[in-house]
């Protein structure tokens, strides 16, 4: 199974359906709990960790349904890009254990 450190640069933006700084994405996969014993990567708890660090680039006033909208926005797409990374892990995972049939 591939671990969430082994991934490379390349690997990772194909799990973000956009534009972000890897950095972010390695920073935040390195908080305490975003990964699980089993390799998966929690995505509540990255997403919650996504919107958070992107909070002071939403170019609304905090408190309004717009600011709201972004900041949601941005959870979703955290989450999606946690599920990504878990679907190529798990892809990881099923590609190997292929190989040892």
């Amino acid at each position: 199974m591939k671990k969430v450190n082994d991934l490379t640069d390349e690997e990772l933006l194909e799990c973000i359906d956009g534009s972000t700084d890897l950095r972010i994405i390695r920073r935040i996969l390195k908080e305490p709990n975003m990964v699980n014993e089993e390799g998966y990567v929690d995505p509540d708890a990255f997403a919650e960790s996504f919107s958070e660090l992107l909070q002071n680039f939403i170019g609304e006033d905090e408190g309004t349904d717009e600011w709201a909208e972004a900041d949601g926005n941005n959870w979703n797409f955290g989450f999606d890009i946690a599920d990504n990374i878990n679907v190529l892990i798990l892809r990881s995972t099923d590609a190997a254990a292929n190989m040892d049939r």
